[in-house]
């Protein structure tokens, strides 16, 4: 590896040399370059003279990701079920087409059982998340309380959710591409 950082790095060392950090966002081929066991022509690798940071795009540069400073731990389970809308939050006034709703208002609508141990299951994850994070705030939903609108209007939102519930999803009904005749 000793001749190639004067082959790629070379013309640009004594723009570099001073530098304590360097970024690269290697193009092409390039990725497959160990750049962090590259020797510069002194005998050192080149790590040792600068902290070295592989990127995968320049634009890794341009922001750091947004982070949720919310110490909020909350758990849904033991959910009673037996009061449920015939039509759940996220469909009513929905955009969706009429038959989703009808289908998630039938899929509700049949009602779902309580769901055996999903209290005990909510609140020991959130015993064990206490006991790790103290600091930290927790809570749990659990029966008439655990609704879609509570989730949905909970601040801060939480950094970590928890749900032991039943779930379903509606499919997104596919165009026919056949037309009957």
């Amino acid at each position: 590896m000793s001749i190639l950082y004067p082959k790629l790095l070379g013309k640009f060392d004594k723009h570099i040399k001073d530098l304590k950090k360097i970024y690269i966002a290697p193009d092409g081929f390039l990725h497959l370059v160990p750049f962090h066991t590259l020797r510069l022509p002194d005998g050192r690798y080149w790590t040792e003279r600068q902290q070295i940071n592989i990127l995968q795009t320049g634009r890794d540069l341009l922001s750091p990701p947004q982070t949720n400073s919310s110490k909020l731990f909350v758990a849904v389970g033991g959910v009673d079920y037996g009061d449920m809308p015939k039509q759940p939050a996220s469909v009513k006034g929905s955009d969706a087409p009429p038959m989703l709703n009808m289908r998630a208002a039938g899929e509700l609508g049949t009602g779902l059982k309580y769901l055996e141990n999903s209290l005990f299951e909510a609140k020991t994850i959130e015993e064990l998340f206490k006991s790790n994070y103290p600091d930290a705030k927790t809570l749990v939903l659990q029966g008439n309380d655990a609704t879609e609108a509570a989730l949905k209007n909970l601040t801060p939102a939480p950094k970590i959710l928890h749900l032991s519930t039943h779930g379903f999803y509606l499919e997104t009904p596919q165009k026919k591409t056949e037309e009957w005749i």
